[in-house]
Formats: structure tokens, sequence, C-alpha cells
């Protein structure tokens, strides 16, 4: 099993090297009573909570803190000893391990490191390891622009020059076979009332349609925990920067007044104080632009007709002339495996956590 195996390695690896102005630590958590773990990078840690710059599903980060009393498994996949161990007299060794953290890509810097350890291999040895690596660096590629740049290098470097290795395989549309159109729109009102600030009623929704339950049947882009951390106000203490007053409990008259009815003193009669938490700042914080971004996207998929593929008439395919008046044309990168990412593949001797020459 992929987790069990993530855990087992894990107990082998060393605490991973920090350099603040270089580079952080990635890390796998996985929270109990739930299977897919969060991915980011450790910002900091203490007896109590793990901070972590959590990666969202459309490449974004954002901040996050997990207790530590309800972390299953931490795990860092990447052994920092080992790289230090690595030689480029040997540059077989570095293939090797990229290959071993490839398979723990769901780890940012497993991803990463190894993306770097390929591109140091095929650098090191084009004509032995030089093929074989670029392919294993396309299934790593961080977004669609590097995956094209990959191929294109593996089909240079294939002695058959495959075109197979152009093609990019587009996923299917994210839209669930297990649900029916009402079934979908069901769910969807949670989500469209958060996009509508509407956050109590989107909670409520929830609750209702069992969202929690369902919405990995709906999407894979969006998950329960972040949808409800945005639906959460950000002072627990009160609604709206107000609060019960501690004095009267609500009631807006002094304690034993009697038929008199003495305003409270506390509150002055009505029945609430500032919050003393927050003191009265509380405010509906805006909706995070990518989950904005990703409802929408969830909505415009459940559409009647969505989807069916739509003909792009000619006339709104952009042509080369207009763009190339338009100045609209930037430098072309040259494609060499030195150019293939952003990391120098010179560089190739890992020391007190970095990478250098």
């Amino acid at each position: 099993m992929l987790r069990a195996r993530h855990f087992a390695l894990a107990t082998l690896a060393v605490v991973v090297w920090c350099n603040a102005a270089d580079r952080v630590a990635a890390v796998l958590i996985y929270v109990r009573g739930n299977d897919q773990p969060i991915r980011g990078y450790l910002l900091r840690e203490n007896e109590h909570v793990v901070v972590v710059q959590e990666l969202l599903p459309d490449g974004t980060t954002t901040e996050r803190t997990v207790p530590r009393s309800q972390i299953e498994d931490l795990i860092r996949s990447v052994d920092p000893e080992r790289l230090a161990a690595l030689d480029p007299a040997r540059p077989e060794a570095y293939r090797e391990y990229a290959e071993e953290l490839a398979e723990k890509r769901k780890d940012p810097e497993a991803q990463v490191t190894a993306i770097r350890l390929y591109q140091i291999a095929a650098a090191l040895d084009p004509e032995r390891l030089g093929p074989s690596c670029l392919l294993g660096m396309i299934p790593l590629a961080r977004d669609e622009a590097e995956q094209r740049r990959f191929r294109a290098m593996a089909y240079l470097s294939d002695p058959r020059h495959d075109p197979k290795l152009l093609q990019i395989a587009r996923p299917p549309a994210a839209r669930s076979t297990q649900l029916d159109p009402a079934q979908a729109e069901f769910l969807l009102k949670a989500l469209r009332a958060l996009r509508q600030g509407r956050r109590r009623d989107a909670l409520a929704q929830a609750r209702r349609s069992k969202l929690e339950e369902r919405l990995p049947l709906l999407t894979d882009t969006i998950t329960y925990d972040e949808f409800e951390r945005a639906c959460e106000a950000p002072c627990a203490a009160c609604a709206r920067g107000r609060q019960t007053c501690p004095t009267c409990g609500g009631a807006r008259v002094a304690a034993g007044s009697g038929t008199t009815r003495v305003p409270c003193p506390t509150c002055g009669g009505r029945g609430e104080t500032v919050c003393a938490a927050c003191g009265g700042n509380f405010k509906a914080p805006p909706l995070d632009d990518s989950l904005r971004r990703r409802i929408v996207q969830l909505e415009w998929l459940w559409l009647p007709g969505a989807d069916e593929p739509a003909e792009q008439p000619p006339a709104a395919r952009p042509g080369w002339s207009p763009t190339a008046r338009q100045g609209r044309l930037a430098p072309v990168r040259e494609l060499a495996v030195e150019s293939l990412t952003e990391f120098n593949p010179r560089h190739n001797r890992f020391r007190d956590g970095t990478w250098v020459e």
C-alpha cells in the first residue's frame, strides 16, 4: 500500500536540512480520519502545532496550522544524507534516486528533487542516460508548458523520434458519472452559497446534503476541509463583533431590579457587548480567489450541455501574423537539457542543504 510505503520510508529519513534563504522542507501530513494527505512546505513547528504552506489543487498555496493531536503521520520524503552521497562520477545513482522519489511525487519536495536528479543524470551522461531520464521527467512536470518541453527534449533524444512522445494526454472532464444532474445541483447549492458570501446558509445546506460524505463524488478539486475553513468565522467567540453581555446574559436589565427594570450597567441595556476576543473587529473575510474560481468551474461543468464540445469559429482563432504585428512574440528558450528547468545541472553536489557546482 502506497501510504504504508511512505510511512516505512519516512522512518528511515533524517530531518531535512532547511536553509531559510534557499529552501524549506516539504512534508505530507495525514490527518486522522482523512485518507487524503495535506501537501505542503513546513514553515514552523512546535510540540502543539505544525504550520505548513499548503499546496492547493490549482497550484496556489495557503498557510495552514495543523494541531499535532490531529496528525496521524508526518512524512518527509527526501533524505539529505543520500543526496550528499551522490557523486557526479556515478550519474546512474542520480537516476536511481530520482526513480524512487518519483514514486512519492505527491510530496512536493520529492517531485521537485526527482526532476532535478533526472536532469543532472541526463546532463552528466546524455547518450546513455538521457533518453530514459527525460521520459521519467514527463509525468513529474509541474505544468503543461513544462511537460511540453520535457516531451520535446525526449523526442529529440529518442533515436526513433517517436511522434507519440509529443502527444499530451488531456484528462477527461472531471464530471462524476456517479451523480445525476439533480443530485449534483443539490450538492452545488452549498458551494454556490459560499461563493455568494452566505456562509451560514452554505454550512446549513452542507449538512442537509451530506456534503462531507458526497463531495468526492462531485469533484476532486475541492476538499470538504477547505470548504469548511472558508465557511468558518474568523472570530469563534462572537457574531459580527458582538457577544452576549456577561453581566445580564442578554436580559438587558440589571439583576434584582424588579419591576423598575434598571438597564444593565455593563451593556447599557443593549444585551450585548463588544467582543473581548476580537475587539469588535469581526469581518467576514473575502473568499479565496482560487476557491472561488474552482467553484465557478464546477458550476459550469454541471450546466446542461457543458460536457458537449463547442466548436470555435475560425474568426476567433488568433493567427500568427496579427500576433507578430502586435509585437507579442517572446524569445524562444533554447531547447537543451541544461535549460529545461530553473535548475542548473552543473550544480550537482549537495552540500550543507544547497546544490553547488
